[in-house]
């Protein structure tokens, strides 16, 4: 009788001290740094709010202290020198029995490439996964600010008049159609254009063929 009783309660003790081993290292944000460029070579950062999830307005405010946050329907996009700085932020969530998770994907605007992730993880105990959350976003936001400070005309409006004169994002040469239809798709993945125009600029693509 006394194993029998004894038994549940190793158990539950057991499952309580596995809880507690979560929290103790869930206090820090781990970073992971992609295969490509380092983040601190980016200013400008693209918010959508597909991407976004429910955090929109609070990673727009957080993130815009790092980096310049654009959003899918600014037209500073549309100029190659801005779109080659410009990184895509993935933001999710993730709530469990014994943890609770947050993180944030940052990824090349042009390639997909990945950059960056920070990424939260707690324990039980926690209420969900929104300060986790939070975090990732906040530790992004430090891990650029870590870096090279933004360039003091970053955050000037840019008149549309010159876009033509500098050169559009989706204009400049770049390769075989090929090559060009497999970036006019990234783009249209990660927000950057919407669907008209990706279809009409799939479609003057196709017809040079």
């Amino acid at each position: 009788m006394v194993a029998h009783v004894a038994a549940p309660k190793n158990m539950m003790l057991l499952a309580v001290c596995y809880a507690f081993s979560l929290l103790l290292p869930g206090c820090t944000v781990h970073r992971e740094a992609g295969r490509g460029r380092q983040l601190g070579s980016y200013d400008y950062c693209l918010v959508t709010q597909r991407e976004a999830q429910g955090y929109f307005e609070d990673a727009t405010a957080m993130l815009n202290q790092s980096f310049v946050v654009l959003h899918e329907d600014d037209p500073r996009l549309n100029l190659a020198r801005v779109h080659q700085k410009t990184c895509t932020v993935s933001i999710e969530g993730a709530h469990g029995f014994w943890s609770s998770s947050g993180w944030v994907d940052v990824r090349d605007l042009g390639t997909s490439e990945p950059v960056h992730t920070s990424h939260m993880r707690r324990g039980m105990f926690w209420a969900g996964t929104h300060d986790d959350v939070m975090d990732a976003i906040r530790d992004v936001a430090a891990a650029r600010a870590a870096g090279p400070a933004l360039p003091p005309e970053a955050r000037d409006p840019v008149d549309t008049r010159t876009i033509a004169d500098e050169g559009h994002a989706g204009s400049e040469p770049a390769g075989s159609v090929e090559e060009r239809l497999r970036r006019l798709d990234r783009l249209y993945d990660t927000g950057a254009i919407n669907k008209s125009e990706y279809e009409r600029k799939r479609h003057d693509l196709i017809d040079a063929l």
